[in-house]
């Protein structure tokens, strides 16, 4: 879950601090310039021309951007400070805002961050915001608190001073919230402006997923937003679009609903829905691509949830031609358009028909290329493009045309290892993963603690642990379901919906990391004859080869795993 317990921090009223969360004594922010005078843009000089590191105090200055240009960017790496410093820093100064992979912005620094942009034009000048988030940066949101002194008993006045601060600070930020840009943009928008309410003080909510970034309406640097079109991805961009617009609900039952929900509770009540329907319509989801005029691509999904038990939402997605190649569909925006029938449709001519008819209309949501990845998919995970490999390395986005080594054929079974254990009331499928519908993750040091939850919650039909990272992923089942050889992963099934789950199919790669071991030996001539060591025993799912004394260690659980030279592991894991 996006929010994390921190510790409380003192703040002072007479600056409106919220409060800070440090890990030491709060030193003074600095300014660093990066390049010269001839910065011009990220891709020519790097992604900061400048960087702001520490806490923001009263009187912090990051003066002009250079050369007065609007494409000058400043590198934020703060956890916070003086609300009034940070509201002002990021303000007409002519900086753009970035936050680096692995760095955050928090608090005060998330406000410098959303207020930043540059002023131009002619004649009558206007401001205009711009903030960049790379993926893997964090940017931190909390409310302000009541800072109150440590003695045991205080004063009205005390309380009353400490109350009216807080409500200052909460009526600065709200009157940014409010003060749109030259293009109509707000700072913060309903969602962002709603996390900032309604987080506690002594908690910060990152916005770290594809559902935040979506929902806050954020620019998201470093991503490879390019995905093969197939029907999963129909799904979801379909239920990206449903949740984003929330026409999974309709007026008859908005009532009582939450505004400006976060990702995760917006991800649970879109489960609940589709626990409702799948109830109704069991095997209701039908998924179809096929062509459309100039070199387009429909999308057709449904039935979803809509809000009503008799009519359901039928999803028509358009991959334009001008972004497709080959198989792929590469940043563009996305149109989706709804229809309302009470069965799928059946027949690629029927789809067609619906199409004609609803694509004459504007469409219901435009998606920017983000909405090709899962809602809570981590930013951090999500795949990189050139310019994030060129400044902060890593593999290639999309794997090179040659074979993955050691791939099996489609006849091939999957390793026999997680054969189903029967535990109570769940089915515990050791070394796999299940392709369900995620609808939350939650981190937790104890897969016990992620079937209690999902045991509470009637549409949860099973949670899969990551031991490496430790997350747990909670899933709803609707007949779809499939097992998939993970060797970081074991599942727990309900008892009663583990008959629904297949067994794994398709090929299973056999993957290695240099230069990395299993904490924890059969001898082997080379990584190759470890590797089918593992194989042939049926039970392995990871090893470790250590080439100093050809070591070989084999692990039916593999734990998480850490940096140590002379040391390779390998692992199965299958493609969806």
């Amino acid at each position: 879950m996006p929010v994390l317990p921190i510790a409380r921090c003192l703040a002072t009223l007479a600056a409106l601090s919220l409060p800070l969360c440090l890990g030491g004594a709060a030193a003074a922010g600095d300014l660093t310039t990066i390049a010269g005078d001839d910065w011009f843009d990220e891709s020519k000089d790097g992604p900061c021309a400048a960087r702001f590191d520490g806490v923001i105090q009263k009187g912090d200055s990051v003066g002009m951007g250079m050369n007065g240009s609007h494409f000058a960017a400043l590198c934020l790496n703060s956890p916070g400070g003086s609300l009034a410093a940070g509201l002002e820093l990021g303000t007409d100064s002519q900086w753009s805002a970035r936050i680096l992979p692995g760095e955050r912005c928090e608090s005060a620094c998330a406000l410098a961050f959303l207020s930043a942009g540059y002023q131009t034009g002619n004649g009558i000048p206007g401001f205009y915001l711009e903030r960049h988030l790379w993926a893997g940066g964090l940017l931190g949101l909390h409310s302000p608190g009541l800072q109150l002194p440590a003695e045991a008993q205080v004063d009205t006045r005390t309380v009353e001073a400490a109350f009216k601060g807080a409500l200052a600070a909460t009526a600065l930020v709200y009157e940014r919230q409010q003060s749109p840009d030259a293009a109509d943009q707000l700072p913060l928008n309903s969602y962002l402006y709603q996390r900032f309410l309604e987080t506690p003080p002594d908690s910060m909510y990152y916005i770290d997923t594809v559902g935040d970034a979506l929902m806050g309406e954020l620019s998201v640097l470093g991503v490879e937003r390019s995905a093969r079109l197939t029907t999963r991805l129909v799904d979801t961009v379909c239920t990206n679009a449903l949740l984003v617009s929330g026409a999974f609900e309709t007026s008859l039952n908005n009532k009582g609903r939450k505004p400006n929900r976060s990702a995760p509770e917006l991800l649970a009540a879109f489960a609940e829905a589709e626990a409702f329907l799948q109830r109704e319509r069991p095997g209701a989801r039908v998924l179809r691509l096929f062509s459309g005029t100039e070199g387009d691509v429909i999308g057709y999904g449904g039935l979803y949830p809509s809000g009503d038990y008799r009519y359901f939402r039928e999803c028509y997605v358009h991959f334009s031609g001008k972004a497709i190649t080959g198989e792929r569909f590469a940043d563009a925006a996305i149109a989706v358009h709804w229809s309302l029938d009470s069965d799928p449709k059946s027949s690629t001519a029927d789809m067609r028909a619906d199409w004609d008819m609803v694509s004459r209309a504007d469409a219901d949501v435009v998606m920017n290329s983000l909405a090709l990845f899962p809602f809570d998919a981590k930013l951090a995970d999500l795949p990189k493009n050139a310019l994030y490999r060129k400044y902060f390395g890593g593999a290639e986005a999309v794997p090179a045309a040659a074979p993955a080594p050691a791939e099996r054929s489609d006849a091939a079974p999957a390793p026999a290892v997680a054969a189903a254990a029967p535990d109570g009331d769940w089915v515990v499928l050791i070394g796999r993963d299940i392709t369900g519908t995620d609808y939350a993750t939650e981190r937790s040091e104890d897969p016990a603690r992620c079937r209690a939850t999902c045991a509470k919650a009637d549409f949860c039909g099973a949670v899969t642990y990551d031991r490496w990272n430790q997350i747990c992923f909670f899933k709803t089942l609707n007949g779809a379901a499939r097992q998939r050889v993970m060797a970081k992963a074991t599942s727990y099934v309900k008892a009663a919906q583990a008959p629904g789950v297949a067994a794994p199919r398709g090929a299973v790669a056999f993957l290695k990391r240099n230069d990395k071991h299993f904490p924890a030996a059969p001898s082997a001539q080379s990584f190759e004859a470890c590797a089918q060591a593992c194989e042939d025993r049926g039970w392995c799912l990871g090893l470790n080869w250590r080439s100093n004394g050809r070591h070989c260690d084999l692990f039916a659980r593999p734990p998480e795993y850490f940096s140590q030279a002379g040391t390779d592991i390998g692992y199965f894991q299958q493609a969806e």
